[in-house]
């Protein structure tokens, strides 16, 4: 049976059973590749604010 979602990130349908996919929210899914661009965009403007913080103080 097809379980077809939304990406949340890229916005594009896909089915969930074919696709390795992501509970990102509660009833939400994104594709994996999606989500693991995104963490890792994430941990890099981290790193950033935190070198920033370092360099004025």
């Amino acid at each position: 049976m097809a379980h077809y979602v939304t990406c949340t990130i890229c916005k594009k349908r896909f089915d969930r059973d074919k696709y390795p996919a992501v509970l990102v929210n509660t009833r939400r899914y994104a594709h994996a590749s999606c989500a693991g661009a995104l963490s890792e965009e994430q941990a890099k403007e981290e790193q950033d604010r935190q070198a920033l913080e370092e360099y004025i103080i």
